[in-house]
């Protein structure tokens, strides 16, 4: 499965906690709007991403004793924050059934955010702190942090389009503006690995030739999927339509682009001679 694990992994984690994000921040400005379809979906989401993270490493036994190294490793502080966040959003859905009220309910939505974005955090620095120039970059965590946004972004679209009336514009703006500033830096990202090392400059090479194609149609669906989400406010009778080819744009896109991530990595002491 290789590189495919962490691609289902690290993509399911980031939209289900940036889709929690989201809800947590439009819930703050209106008490009243119902997220439930969205939690439900975040719940299968992670469950889905923490199976695949099992298989992974191997066994049940292995995450535990990954674990021990919590204070000196991120792949330990990635497991921690991910299960913690799979088992604030199994709260969040039983809230009711807990009879939690509106000030405890406000309080579990925010910490189970904070805790969310500690697991990206955590998952950037994984990569970051590898021996892979093509990953020990800071545009490593703008990719994760911006798919976190607009996957995020879109899932709470997909699943509470009417309890966001008034705010899909807003949302849309900032899910554009997420991905223009990674496609404005992305260019200095690939020159610097061709000013590299051997290993970045193989890197480089596979982005230019091996996986160009692909690149190319990356950055072509994640930009018309953020632009059938403005266009979408345009479209009012068609809206929910533009929503969900938004999605499906916007899925295949970073799907497209995290396998890159990981099949472009070259580890320092490989590449051109």
């Amino acid at each position: 499965m290789g590189e495919w694990s962490l691609v289902i992994f690290t993509i399911l984690m980031q939209t289900a906690i940036g889709a929690y994000l989201w809800a947590t921040l439009m819930k703050s400005r209106k008490q009243e709007r119902d997220f439930n379809k969205n939690n439900i979906a975040i719940l299968a989401l992670t469950a889905v991403a923490m199976i695949v993270s099992l298989m992974h490493l191997g066994t049940p036994s292995g995450a535990l004793r990954a674990l021990l190294n919590v204070k000196s490793s991120w792949l330990s502080r990635e497991i921690l924050f991910s299960g913690a966040f799979f088992g604030l959003v199994f709260i969040t859905v039983l809230g009711d059934k807990l009879k939690l009220n509106g000030s405890q309910k406000v309080l579990l939505g925010w910490v189970t955010s904070v805790v969310g974005l500690l697991s990206v955090f955590s998952m950037s620095k994984l990569y970051m702190s590898s021996i892979i120039p093509a990953w020990n970059s800071r545009t490593t965590m703008l990719d994760f942090f911006v798919t976190t946004i607009v996957l995020g972004g879109i899932m709470l679209l997909v699943t509470s389009l009417k309890e966001l009336e008034g705010e899909v514009a807003k949302l849309s703006i900032v899910m554009a503006a997420a991905v223009l500033i990674h496609a404005a830096v992305f260019p200095s990202f690939v020159a610097g690995l061709g000013a590299g090392t051997a290993a970045a400059q193989t890197s480089a090479m596979k982005l230019a030739q091996a996986y160009g194609g692909m690149l190319i149609l990356r950055w072509v669906l994640v930009l018309g999927g953020v632009g059938l989400v403005i266009l979408s406010q345009y479209k009012k009778q068609q809206e929910s339509t533009y929503i969900y080819l938004a999605l499906a744009a916007l899925v295949l896109g970073q799907i497209a682009g995290r396998y890159i991530f990981f099949a472009v990595g070259v580890a320092r002491g490989v590449g051109v001679i």
